[in-house]
């Protein structure tokens, strides 16, 4: 099969999907902002992923590609072993940890991802203490993943995952299973890979209690495409689709001047909230390589919210 008929192919698909989710969003709902559960499936995870900012269905690369596009692990041609931590605002802490184990005589990957989003403890109020009761109480939500990624060619790979998690507010438990489904294709020049993915599709979830109601996934579509243009930087475009928000449109950057060490920006549309300070949306990061060590670090600004910083470890091998 020739290069073009092959870039057709994907180009067919990816027009599509583009309809197809188009579709699948407006029977949604659209915009709704706050209806979903589970705030965690639709965060950014990985220190590298973080710096570009969220760039990275296409790119999905060592563990943390896991978490945005599955696929990108089939052309793993070693272990791959990510650990990351974010230190959001308010206080939050996300971990992220994920495993890519090749199976090079099948052509194939496995992948084990999990992750965790847990709150401090805040305090109850009601109308009769709105300084608090004294009593407090806490969010947290744990996930487990496995994906399952296969080369269909050289060039074009396509996984499946699946995601049990369990959320916590309080003493209310909620569980709940997801699938991810996701393409990359390698075009063949400059790096230039399209990567799509679409996440967290699955049963409303609902808290294990009889007055309570049951609320939606927030479901993820994701199509990007990145390269090299010049051989020391990477480029990456992405553009996010989900099921209770507006688009986000996001440009990501990354230049290897002095090889151990390489310099990442990102920047993303749509994230303006009130009172910000014009910074809203941009991310910044670095990496450091020792060897098969990778060393990452990522800033993110969310302007009226405050800054996140967030560090990675990387072991291929």
């Amino acid at each position: 099969m020739s290069r073009k008929i092959a870039l057709g192919m994907v180009m067919a698909f990816l027009v599509s999907s583009s309809l197809t989710s188009q579709s699948l969003f407006e029977i949604l709902g659209g915009q709704k902002v706050g209806t979903t559960s589970m705030v965690l499936l639709k965060m950014g995870l990985g220190a590298r992923a973080i710096g570009l900012g969220n760039t990275y269905v296409s790119i999905a690369q060592g563990g943390e590609g896991l978490w945005w596009n599955p696929a990108g692990s089939a052309f793993e041609s070693e272990k791959c072993l990510e650990v990351s931590h974010v230190n959001w605002v308010t206080g939050i802490n996300i971990e992220h940890v994920g495993l890519v184990l090749p199976l090079k005589n099948y052509y194939s990957s496995i992948g084990v991802q999990l992750a965790s989003l847990v709150t401090p403890a805040m305090e109850r109020t009601d109308e009769y203490h709105p300084f608090g009761t004294g009593e407090y109480f806490a969010y947290g939500v744990t996930l487990i993943g496995v994906s399952f990624a296969r080369l269909v060619s050289d060039r074009f790979s396509a996984a499946v995952g699946v995601k049990a998690f369990n959320e916590v507010l309080d003493d209310m438990h909620s569980y709940g299973v997801a699938l991810d489904f996701a393409t990359l294709y390698k075009v063949g020049y400059k790096d230039i890979k399209i990567g799509v993915a679409l996440s967290n599709l699955g049963p409303d979830v609902k808290p294990r209690c009889t007055e309570c109601s049951s609320f939606s996934l927030p479901i993820v579509y994701r199509l990007g495409a990145s390269g090299n243009p010049w051989k020391p930087l990477k480029i990456a475009f992405q553009i996010d689709k989900p099921s209770d928000n507006v688009e986000l449109f996001k440009f990501g950057a990354e230049l290897t001047a002095i090889k151990p060490l390489t310099l990442r920006w990102g920047y993303q549309l749509n994230a303006r909230g009130p009172a910000d300070n014009g910074l809203n949306g941009l991310s910044a990061g670095f990496t450091i390589r020792v060897m098969s060590l990778r060393l990452d670090y990522a800033y993110r600004n969310w302007g009226y919210f405050g800054e996140t910083h967030t560090i990675g470890i990387n072991i291929a091998r």
